[in-house]
């Protein structure tokens, strides 16, 4: 998936998980801590202040955000580790 195939508006949903993440480590010395609550609630400000619809569908390890692109569909998959931290991510274009 290349992501300058996408508008401006879309290229910032589909980054800003990794936005998030460089500025949580630039803010420390120390390795970093992310909460499943607090990325998840970045990454649905984010969607909700660009007006791009997406559906959610968590687990206890991981959580599915699909967003609707211009007749596109793309996953960001977010992983955790005991069911509270984040430790990665995908994205994907899906049909």
């Amino acid at each position: 998936m290349n992501i300058n195939d996408f508008s401006q508006k879309e290229q910032e949903i589909l980054s800003c998980i990794d936005n998030y993440i460089e500025k949580a480590r630039q803010q420390s010395d120390q390795p970093v801590t992310i909460r499943k609550t607090d990325i998840e609630d970045h990454v649905e400000s984010v969607a909700e202040r660009l007006n791009i619809p997406y559906e959610k569908n968590p687990t206890s390890v991981q959580t599915y955000y699909t967003f609707f692109l211009n007749e596109q569909k793309v996953q960001a998959e977010i992983f955790y580790r005991y069911q509270s931290y984040y430790t990665r991510h995908s994205i994907k274009k899906i049909n």
